[in-house]
């Protein structure tokens, strides 16, 4: 499944917050479920399925989380048979 992480995303997200980071609200915008975030996985809020990031995500948040200036993205992840 692609994940895009659009300009919104950015602008709403918040900083060192895993919930609400922009690749959380990202997935949030594509599955229609809550997720938590870490600098290396995603997991539903609620689920056991743990899901490694690719790491163009990784480098994402932690330059997001950095305070550093990021740009609308997209990634690939395989997401329950899906990709």
């Amino acid at each position: 499944m692609i994940i895009r992480v659009t300009q919104q995303n950015i602008d709403n997200g918040v900083r060192q917050q895993y919930d609400a980071c922009p690749v959380a609200l990202a997935l949030r915008d594509a599955t229609a479920r809550e997720w938590q975030v870490t600098k290396n996985y995603a997991q539903y809020a609620l689920g056991s399925l743990i899901l490694a990031l690719p790491e163009t995500a990784r480098d994402f948040i932690r330059s997001f989380d950095a305070g550093r200036e990021v740009r609308p993205f997209e990634f690939d992840l395989l997401l329950e048979g899906k990709s």
